[in-house]
């Protein structure tokens, strides 16, 4: 058979599939819309795009199969926007993530890995949480310095450790060395570290 080239509207207009009145280029209506993109020769794999009452309310889904897998890139119940409602990961940067939110880098990028923020400035007085493409946590900064790097600008404490008795902080080092920093139930604040069974304390 002889394939021809088949143009709908090639001087202007829309296209309606299920209707006589589409208002965009291409508008399909029916009870369950729904348009599906499949290879040639490979019944596998294809993408879904539907629209539909099945959750008990309106919803849009995108799915896409391959080598009979079946995966919903993304749906729509009502409100709450879903991905991979069945189950499995999703992956930024990676096409094979181990956790549930795997965010992978370019190697010597500098965009960050994941930040929370109030606006899209950027500025350290907006964002709440940081991490840079090298895995430096900031809280309240967009440039952590080190591993951990904590700033409050508004002169408030930084970090506030508290717990049911004591509050404490431990410190690890090489070869078992503990260091402690920690307020204790007598009103004490306490400087100390052990190495084995030697424990020395500083009580201010």
């Amino acid at each position: 058979a002889t394939a021809y080239n088949l143009l709908l509207n090639p001087n202007g207009g829309n296209v309606g599939i299920g209707t006589t009145s589409p208002d965009v280029k291409l508008v399909v209506q029916d009870v369950t819309p729904e348009i599906k993109l499949l290879p040639s020769g490979d019944t596998s794999q294809y993408t879904r795009l539907f629209h539909s009452n099945f959750w008990s309310g309106p919803s849009t889904q995108l799915i896409s199969r391959s080598g009979g897998v079946i995966r919903s890139l993304l749906a729509r119940y009502g409100d709450d926007l879903s991905i991979m409602p069945e189950g499995g990961n999703v992956g930024i940067g990676t096409t094979s993530p181990y956790a549930k939110l795997s965010i992978s880098s370019t190697a010597g990028g500098t965009t960050p890995l994941f930040t929370v923020a109030s606006s899209t400035a950027g500025a350290g007085t907006t964002t709440a949480f940081h991490i840079t493409s090298q895995g430096n946590v900031g809280i309240g900064t967009t440039a952590p310095a080190q591993l951990l790097h904590v700033n409050n600008s508004n002169g408030n404490a930084a970090i506030q450790i508290q717990g049911s008795n004591i509050g404490f902080m431990q410190i690890f080092g090489t070869g078992g060395a503990v260091a402690h920093l920690g307020t204790y139930t007598d009103g004490t604040v306490r400087l100390g570290n052990e190495q084995g069974a030697n424990t020395q304390h500083i009580v201010i």
